[in-house]
């Protein structure tokens, strides 16, 4: 049961209710995009959920910096995780970069992540993000860039 604000005076807009439980919600749309076409929505529409949260712990955000050897993934005071969002930040330039930098940024700071320490199994392109809802050991959950150093963003929802 939603529990109503105290009202807000007349003409101010909506009244906001607070939900019983903590939320995740995601809305996103990938498209595709052939040469010769017009754009198509990746399972042909726009993705929405919601779901309801186990725990009111805060979310865990953090900007990082992977460099080439494989590291914990810092999780901070989150044990189980209801979301998991990387961000590679790399790949936005204060200055119009060379065709050159552009690849090199592109080509080598990918930030990967891995749950044996060895294999990537998840690579995030600069200036893309990668979502999942990983298993309850995300202290298994490893992270490096492929060459180099790749600063990074990590927001991690607890369960």
């Amino acid at each position: 049961m939603s529990e109503q604000l105290p009202p807000l005076p007349k003409n101010s807009g909506p009244v906001i209710t607070v939900p019983d439980k903590d939320r995740l919600t995601v809305v996103e749309t990938v498209y595709h995009q052939s040469s010769q076409g017009f754009p198509t929505v990746a399972l042909g529409d726009t993705t929405r959920f919601s779901r309801e949260l186990a725990s009111d712990e805060q979310p865990y955000e953090r900007h990082k910096v992977a460099g080439e050897k494989w590291e914990p993934l810092d999780c901070g005071w989150i044990d189980s995780a209801g979301m998991l969002v990387i961000r590679n930040d790399e790949g936005h330039f204060a200055v119009n970069p060379t065709p050159e930098q552009k690849a090199e940024v592109f080509n080598k700071r990918i930030v990967e992540l891995s749950f044996d320490g060895e294999h990537p199994v998840i690579q995030v392109p600069p200036t893309e993000t990668c979502r999942f809802y990983p298993s309850d050991n995300i202290d298994q959950i490893k992270i490096r860039c492929k060459e180099g150093k790749a600063r990074y963003s990590i927001y991690l929802m607890p369960e």
